[in-house]
């Protein structure tokens, strides 16, 4: 039975109509609200894992067989590529010029021979001397001269008027005779040739590039 005296209706017991079993308690505002209680966790609820370090791993994996072919790569280019070797230049020839039979339309008779003194070719270096004909007839003098160091010298040592550079090479007129000369070199050997059927300068310095192209 309950308390007359008690001011609560509701003793801790319950009221007959305490159908909640006391998980319910009133709130302040007089409506029944369920009784706040903690759930229990899951003990064996699935753990989720995140999949961006896996990703990281599978970036940096591509990244290095991409990395470790490129550098293959590379080194078999390397490996291919065959580094030209110098060509090393013939030497120079000594002796006396070996002047060509044949060069354009000029033609000698075989054998050669010193340049003569009068020419004033320096005469401690070793010469050469040949007559070129055309149609059977004379058309100029080569002279073949080895080692020279300086061409323009050989103009100076013949005493040579009214030099001028042509070109690659030098051409004045021979004093004495009145004709003109140019001459021309490639390393260490020189050839100078002279008119003899007063051929322009250009044809003489034509004629004399053909002459030391054949030289030997």
């Amino acid at each position: 039975m309950s308390n007359p005296q008690d001011p609560n209706p509701w003793s801790p017991s319950g009221g007959p109509d305490d159908t909640t079993g006391g998980r319910d308690w009133i709130g302040g505002d007089g409506t029944l609200r369920p009784e706040e209680r903690d759930e229990p966790e899951l003990v064996n609820a699935p753990i989720q894992r995140s999949t961006i370090p896996i990703k990281i791993m599978l970036v940096a994996l591509v990244a290095l067989v991409v990395t470790i072919g490129l550098v293959g790569f590379l080194v078999t280019r390397t490996a291919d590529v065959v580094t030209p070797t110098e060509t090393a230049a013939p030497p120079d020839p000594t002796g006396p010029p070996d002047l060509p039979l044949q060069a354009n339309q000029y033609a000698r008779e075989p054998g050669n021979a010193s340049a003569p003194p009068e020419f004033g070719v320096d005469q401690n270096i070793n010469t050469s001397y040949a007559t070129y004909m055309i149609n059977g007839e004379n058309a100029l003098i080569a002279i073949g001269a080895r080692p020279v160091a300086d061409e323009k010298a050989q103009l100076d040592e013949m005493n040579v008027l009214a030099q001028r550079q042509v070109g690659d090479g030098w051409c004045g007129r021979e004093p004495s005779s009145g004709l003109d000369v140019c001459i021309l070199k490639r390393n260490r050997t020189a050839v100078l040739v002279m008119g003899l059927r007063d051929q322009t300068i250009d044809e003489l310095m034509t004629a004399n590039i053909a002459i030391l192209a054949g030289t030997a």
